[in-house]
């Protein structure tokens, strides 16, 4: 659950049940659950670590043992998995449980900590996402725990480079980029339940499975990008603001099948309007080449600002419209 995903399976071995019959539902479930890549048996001590070669021989099926196994390691092996997807000898070397299976844990935590904090651009959610991060853990863990704003197309290169130098514990943003850790929208990390998890997560106090609380408020995302931006802007009027970001949306008919884009587009475009105000400059890399790529949307998108800039007195500048069609231009 904490992975989210049904690639784990477990067998129990209750003192009452034989080594036979824990064998023949090992057997059954390796059967039904194969994709052909092999299967990877995590166990703790007994007969059950001499299970591979036995299931090998009679279903054929590739097998490796892990020993000596903790709620820990069964989650790095399993991020190895997610995140590799390739064959189980690479994955098993790879995560150096071939004779202390606790050498992984010890490596990774001597590694600087970190959070990934991710929107479609890096200039918008990502950064009050930093922001709500910075406020949570600034008490007990502010010298500990790096927070790493990056944008949503970048985010899986990001995470396989920084792995060598951080251990990773968890993303949190408005868009879930799919990687093998835990990911926390920003809008219930806001919630005391949620912030409770994630507390869990950071203190490395994973000794049973658990997974998010099920988000019961009902708000629009037009409610909770006026509530991130109400605590995290200076210069706009956050109620305001979204009205006529959301006049601006409908303008341009931008309508993602995943509101999480919609979502990120307005918090992204709260910031921009208080950078505007505020007089600080971002730029866009190779903003020439962007613009002629994408010109039809470029032009579509300083036409429809225009009201906002009226509203506001502002110049919006073509490294922010170019942020804007990023946003737009992101996959869905």
């Amino acid at each position: 659950m904490l992975l989210n995903t049904n690639m784990m399976k477990a067998i129990d071995m209750p003192l009452s049940q034989s080594i036979d019959e824990t064998y023949k539902k090992l057997k059954s479930m390796a059967l039904a659950i194969n994709k052909g890549k092999g299967i990877i048996i995590l166990a703790d001590m007994g007969s059950l670590l001499d299970f591979d070669k036995k299931l090998t021989s009679e279903t054929g099926i590739k097998t490796k043992v892990v020993k000596n196994v903790s709620t820990p390691i069964a989650l790095e092996m399993l991020r190895h998995v997610l995140y590799d997807m390739e064959d189980i000898d690479n994955v098993y070397e790879q995560a150096k449980f071939v004779e202390d299976n606790c050498n992984k844990i010890v490596v990774a935590k001597k590694k600087e900590l970190a959070i990934l904090s991710v929107c479609a651009t890096g200039k918008g959610s990502s950064i009050i996402a930093k922001n709500i991060l910075e406020e949570l853990i600034d008490k007990y863990y502010a010298d500990k725990i790096k927070i790493i704003p990056v944008d949503l197309e970048n985010a899986k290169d990001v995470f396989k480079k920084m792995q060598d130098r951080y251990y990773i514990l968890a993303v949190v943003g408005t868009i879930d980029p799919i990687l093998p850790i835990p990911f926390f929208p920003i809008n219930q990390l806001m919630q005391s339940e949620i912030q409770q998890v994630f507390f869990h997560l950071l203190d490395g106090n994973i000794n049973g499975i658990f997974m998010l609380p099920e988000n019961k408020a009902n708000y629009t995302i037009f409610e909770i990008a006026k509530d991130l931006l109400e605590k995290y802007v200076k210069f706009i009027n956050p109620k305001y603001a979204i009205t006529k970001i959301r006049k601006f949306i409908e303008k341009i008919e931008y309508n993602p099948k995943n509101e999480e884009y919609v979502l990120d587009l307005m918090i992204h475009m709260g910031c921009m309007l208080d950078r505007c105000l505020s007089k600080i400059d971002i730029k866009y890399n190779n903003l020439d080449l962007y613009k002629e790529k994408e010109k039809l949307l470029f032009d579509k998108i300083i036409i429809a600002l225009k009201d906002i800039e009226q509203d506001y007195n502002i110049k919006i500048s073509d490294d922010e419209v170019a942020y804007i069609v990023k946003i737009i231009t992101t996959k869905k």
